[in-house]
């Protein structure tokens, strides 16, 4: 099973990443939901940072699986531009955002947060909608944090 889904996460690096036709689209009704589709994307116990964007339909189906950056141990590199683009080419209205952390420890970093900050802010720019960013352990035990859940003021508009 593991070499099925290794295969998968890589093929989600294809330029426009992997298309899911209509027939197959999740509907990712709230964070558990799109928490355990992402595991079935990332591979388990992966040793790098990995960051993926869900491209999804306005009814919250997913369109596309793109994996955006592979990192370190510790870290990917993440831009804004490599983030909207495929949403851009597809017409996204919105985007999940999703990463692993090695450690296994789901909780967001400040990196974490001010990536988000920063991505949210594009994309209300953009008119494309960040729906959530969800960080998952990559330690085999289906650890994860919903930021939009735990920490929804990064989504909220500042005031003032």
């Amino acid at each position: 099973m593991p070499t099925r889904t290794r295969s998968r996460a890589l093929f989600c690096m294809e330029p426009g990443g992997v298309y899911v036709p209509r027939s197959r689209r999740p509907v990712l009704e709230g964070p558990e939901a799109v928490a355990m589709y992402l595991f079935t994307l990332y591979p388990r116990k992966f040793p790098q940072e990995a960051f993926m964007t869900l491209l999804v339909d306005p009814r919250h189906r997913v369109e596309r699986a793109v994996m955006v950056s592979l990192g370190t141990l510790s870290s990917a590199l993440v831009h804004p531009r490599d983030v909207f683009a495929p949403a851009i080419l597809h017409r996204s209205l919105a985007i999940i955002l999703s990463h692993n952390h090695p450690s296994g420890d789901p909780e967001p970093s400040l990196e974490d947060f001010a990536l988000t900050t920063s991505l949210v802010k594009a994309g209300k720019l953009l008119g494309i909608e960040v729906l959530d960013h969800l960080v998952l352990g990559s330690d085999g035990k289906k650890r994860w944090c919903s930021m939009k859940a735990s920490h929804s003021t990064v989504f909220e508009p500042r005031k003032g």
